[in-house]
Order: C-alpha cells, then sequence, then structure tokens
C-alpha cells in the first residue's frame, strides 16, 4: 500500500443506505464530506467514526499518527539518543491486537475511511509504473482504519490523527503490491466498529479478487 489514495467530492451522497445512521447533524465539524483529487500523508481528510451517542460522525483528521522513536544520534545533554519524528500512515493488520502502537486504538478507537481508490506504483520491464485500483461500481468504499490523538513535537499541539489498515493482498492485487488497505463490505462496517471479537474476526480479510479494477494511470 503506497502513500495515496482519492476520494470523490461529497461523498456522503453515496453512503445513504441502512449501515449508516448518521447522528443529526452528521458533519460536526469544518466540511468532513470535501474530497481529493490526490491524497497525501499528513492530509487532513474525512474518517467516520461512533460517538458518545453510538450515532455516526464525519470528522477530518491528519492522515499519519505521529510517533517519536530513537535517532542515531545522541543528545550530548541527557545522554540518550534524540528522538525523531516518524508519521506512520499505515498499520499491519496482523500486528493490531499486539503491537503496542496499535492495539489501544484498536480496542477502543476504530473508523471507516471513505476512498473511491488507491494509487501504487508497481515494477515494469521498464520502470515503476503508476496504477489506480478501484472497485467497478463503487464510487466509494470504506477502509479499516483506527484513529487517536498525537502531539506534534514541534509545536505541542494536539492533533487528531488516523492510520489505515493494511493486509496481505489477495493473489491480484499481489501483483500490484505486497500490501493492500483493508477494505470492508458494506455488512462488515457494524462489526469493525463495534470492536472486539466481531472486529478481530475480521482482521485479514478483503473481497475477492473479482471487487477490484487496476488501471494505468
Amino acid at each position: 500500500m503506497c502513500g495515496r489514495y482519492k476520494l470523490e467530492e461529497h461523498w456522503q451522497e453515496y453512503c445513504a443506505n441502512p449501515h449508516f445512521d448518521w447522528d443529526d447533524p452528521p458533519y460536526p465539524f469544518d466540511n468532513p464530506f470535501r474530497g481529493s483529487e490526490e491524497v497525501f500523508p499528513r492530509n487532513a481528510m474525512p474518517v467516520i467514526r461512533r460517538n458518545e451517542r453510538a450515532k455516526l460522525i464525519a470528522e477530518l483528521r491528519q492522515w499519519g499518527y505521529i510517533l517519536l522513536i530513537d535517532g542515531k544520534s545522541i543528545d550530548k545533554a541527557s545522554g540518550q539518543p534524540k528522538k525523531i519524528r516518524r508519521d506512520v500512515f499505515n498499520a499491519m493488520s496482523e500486528k493490531l491486537a499486539s503491537s503496542y502502537a496499535w492495539r489501544f486504538s484498536f480496542k477502543e478507537r476504530r473508523c471507516l475511511i471513505p476512498m473511491s481508490s488507491w494509487d501504487e506504483w508497481p515494477e515494469t520491464g521498464v520502470g515503476k509504473q503508476r496504477v489506480r485500483v478501484s472497485m467497478p461500481g463503487e464510487p466509494v468504499f470504506m477502509a479499516a482504519g483506527i484513529y487517536d490523538v498525537s502531539t506534534d513535537p514541534k509545536t505541542g499541539a494536539k492533533v487528531p490523527v488516523f492510520t489505515m489498515c493494511t493486509v496481505p493482498p489477495n493473489a491480484f492485487l499481489g501483483t500490484v503490491h505486497d500490501r493492500a488497505p483493508m477494505v470492508l463490505l458494506p455488512s462488515q462496517y457494524e462489526a469493525w466498529l463495534s470492536g472486539g471479537d466481531a472486529a478481530l474476526e475480521l482482521v485479514g480479510t478483503h473481497p475477492d479478487a473479482e471487487a477490484f479494477e487496476v488501471k494505468v494511470v
């Protein structure tokens, strides 16, 4: 899974079905129904989650958890490795329940990430070729995500963030990349958002290969 995806403008128009019990109003945050032709890491984009009333809301969050990890240089004052910023925009689904970085979010803070396609750059005989992966007949579909609040190490500001869960691809998508977004079917939305064993059973799943289409961009 690379670091680009697309989301149609006014994507909520494709979510008018029983799987979306929006709260009233359904958009308590600034313009959460905007889209983008090309979403990059650190962009603020919509995610869908349940609020304290168990209703769905859409809100903008920055793509990528902000983590601080040990660098190679040593701080002279403390004698400890200097911390460096690392933005992590994908989480391996196989590690959601066990990794310290993800397990608390997976347990308490799961979300849906609306998207219309994602891009990859597979190797070809003449170099890398950009391709777009979509679901024919589905202008907007949902990927599994988790969310949290990170701290900007420079400003100290609290940043609402999300990251996308990825899975080993099926045989078809494996020709494009070795990871793929964990795309959910509408019948799986409730299980993912509810959490517990229902969400755990979904980890690593994805639609059949026939559900996807790959086109050169």
